[in-house]
């Protein structure tokens, strides 16, 4: 759609009659301001030479002037005329796209529900509004305010456009403008954007992603967020060596990229890490602390120890055995769990189901929106997503170990609502829901005796004395 095609036809003939009327009534104005034109200037003269009295050349001059400003009035109601019959012809006022038609043919408009005909939107060049976390502001900052101190024509194009597809935009896209505060609601801060669109491509109202180069990192190592386990302040990767066996290694981390982490220090290109199954990893690093013969283990006196709660057995006979056996199930019961130090970081489980959808589509239209939602939420350690062909589609959400879960999960929560308006209707109706998957170690006891294995229950015992 061009600027100046007509979009619709409004029936003109009762604004051409009204346009016919403006103009006759003013050429009727026209000839009586003449008329008493020419009087004014006969009776100037008469007044001259003192043949009239002055209050009647006063009537003749302002009744001139009053006619005058009839024929002006006139000139306006004409031009008010001409402009409701140039109406009638409703064109684009500008380069775009026209949207559905909201009349037909024989409606009457411009009154109730049909005063709006059509939309027509710029699409060349097109606005792309996104917002960005707070961290993520902070790591392009220098960046953004450089680009913002130079015209718009001199900007450096920075902004790569992801469509839904997955594919990149062949055309990028020049900073425009920065909302000036952080959305206290969301976190996030507002960004736009402007891209050269000449096909077409891109909608009004479509959800394409923006990626912004904030910096280079020559030769950085990037794994999964996923293979990352945080512990206490430390962060750790599973190892495959050459050996093909596993080991913990402590790294240090750099900025998040979408789904990957960016490591520091601490790993090599082309080592292989482990991205499912990280719990089960075995521990062969030199970092990890030897394994201790219990029997070995000494205990200072007076003192308790939570792994030494079973009393002594009695070697007598296996009355006593059986007796003091109990007595250690109630100290078990009554351990303080509570006083155990939290080991395990809490993890937050989105599920949504897309039904009849296939996995891509699942991680395009409802894991993509969710994550970007997710994504600079407090005390986030990292997020993975699974998408399956049956429709379903589960994100997990690894939170910082000091954190409580109870938050976590209303943090996540209120991402996840706000993602609401970009998921399809189904998986809204459908529902998503926000639930907390804490994993947790189980604590497990070895039992053994420092004397030789004693007689087994179903043999017969003798009492013998000491």
């Amino acid at each position: 759609m061009k600027k100046g095609d007509v979009l619709f036809e409004i029936d003109s003939r009762p604004f051409e009659a009204a346009y016919a009327e403006a103009k006759s009534q003013l050429e009727q104005g026209k000839a009586v301001q003449l008329a008493t034109q020419a009087d004014a200037d006969r009776n100037k003269e008469l007044f001259a030479r003192k043949v009239i009295s002055e209050q009647e050349f006063t009537n003749k001059t302002q009744q001139n002037q009053a006619n005058v400003a009839k024929v002006q009035a006139l000139q306006a109601a004409v031009e008010e005329a001409q402009l409701n019959v140039q109406f009638c012809q409703v064109a684009s006022p500008v380069d775009g796209i026209a949207g559905n038609a909201m009349a037909q043919v024989g409606d009457l408009v411009g009154q109730g529900t049909n005063a709006v005909l059509t939309t027509v939107s710029t699409v060349d060049p097109i606005k792309i509004l996104f917002p960005i976390s707070e961290q993520e502001y902070l790591v392009a900052a220098e960046k953004i305010e450089q680009a913002l101190t130079k015209p718009f024509e001199q900007r450096d194009e920075l902004f790569e456009v992801i469509l839904a597809n997955g594919d990149t935009f062949d055309k990028k896209g020049r900073l425009l403008s920065l909302d000036r505060q952080v959305n206290q609601a969301t976190g996030t801060i507002l960004i736009t954007a402007l891209v050269e669109n000449p096909g077409g491509l891109l909608r009004r109202g479509s959800s394409p992603r923006a990626r912004i180069k904030a910096r280079d990192l020559p030769a950085a190592i990037v794994v999964p967020q996923r293979a990352v386990s945080e512990l206490q302040g430390t962060y750790q990767v599973g190892v495959i060596g050459a050996d093909n066996k596993a080991e913990i290694r402590i790294v240090k981390t750099g900025p998040r990229v979408g789904s990957d982490w960016v490591i520091a220090s601490g790993l090599k290109a082309g080592e292989k890490v482990v991205v499912e199954g990280f719990q089960k990893t075995a521990c062969r690093s030199s970092r990890c602390a030897p394994a201790v013969d219990p029997r070995r283990r000494t205990q200072p006196r007076n003192r308790p120890h939570h792994g030494s709660f079973f009393h002594q057995p009695s070697h007598r006979c296996d009355g006593h055995r059986d007796h003091h056996d109990h007595r250690g199930i109630v100290s078990y019961l009554g351990l303080p769990v509570a006083q155990f130090p939290d080991i395990v970081p809490p993890e937050i489980q989105v599920k949504a189901t897309y039904t009849g959808a296939d996995a891509m589509t699942i991680e395009q239209s409802v894991a993509t929106p969710i994550e970007q939602q997710m994504s600079g939420v407090d005390k986030m350690n990292y997020m993975y997503s699974v998408n399956s062909n049956d429709g379903s589609m589960k994100l997990t959400v690894n939170f910082d170990v000091a954190t409580d879960p109870n938050t976590d999960q209303i943090l996540s929560q209120m991402r996840s609502n706000q993602a609401s308006s970009q998921l399809p209707s189904d998986v809204n109706k459908a529902g998503v829901t926000v639930q907390k998957s804490t994993s947790a170690p189980l604590i497990m006891f070895s039992l053994y005796s420092r004397r030789a294995p004693t007689t087994p229950r179903s043999s017969r015992t003798t009492r013998t004395s000491t």
